[in-house]
């Protein structure tokens, strides 16, 4: 595969996190978390998901990835 089909694959993949609304957002990405860190979060998500995914840790973005796998085979 071309590195631009790869990058095609990942941003097709990528469209699925439109489905994530705040409830989802809360349980999978950060169920401990207290309002005051979580809004300015969804807020990021919201208007710039790259940027979101690029201020994620290793393991958020495992979670961000299983929960697009999980979209994927609904």
């Amino acid at each position: 595969m071309t590195e631009a089909s790869e990058l095609q694959r990942m941003a097709d993949d990528l469209k699925y996190l439109n489905r994530m609304n705040y409830d989802d957002f809360c349980k999978v990405l950060f169920p401990n978390a207290t309002a005051n860190y979580l809004i300015p979060k969804w807020e990021l998500f919201k208007t710039d998901k790259l940027s979101f995914i690029w201020s994620c840790s290793t393991d958020k973005i495992q979670l961000i990835c299983d929960y697009i796998k999980g979209e994927m085979n609904e």
